[in-house]
């Protein structure tokens, strides 16, 4: 994991990752990566591996580490970005920052919904 994370720590291009702090110590991280979900490689770029550890939930940290990567997509010029989950509390978290759902494969043996979001300058 700590390759995978070293891996992303760059802000000129894909695949990075952003780290939320609280106190000066990290309390949740998101992704930007691409073509995350190999059966649908048309999907170029994607919002994954968002994290927040227990303590860290139900603060808004989810909510603005979301935020961030949309920003950091619209800064690299990414127009349209997807992510998938498999939990129906943050599809609704998803939902209610603007995804929309596209499509609802079965995804390495389970279940899955596939979101989208579009980009543009306005800061949706």
């Amino acid at each position: 994991m700590a390759d995978n994370l070293r891996e992303r720590l760059r802000r000129d291009r894909l695949p990075l990752a952003l780290v939320a702090l609280g106190h000066g110590e990290p309390i949740g991280t998101v992704s930007l990566k691409m073509r995350e979900v190999e059966i649908r490689p048309q999907y170029e770029h994607w919002l994954g591996t968002l994290f927040v550890p227990k303590a860290s939930r139900r603060k808004g940290v989810g909510s603005l580490l979301v935020e961030a990567g949309a920003d950091e997509a619209r800064r690299l010029g990414i127009r349209e970005l997807y992510l998938y989950t498999r939990h129906s509390e943050t599809e609704r978290l998803y939902a209610g920052l603007g995804w929309a759902e596209v499509e609802r494969p079965e995804y390495r043996a389970s279940p899955a919904v596939i979101m989208k979001r579009i980009l543009n300058r306005s800061g949706t």
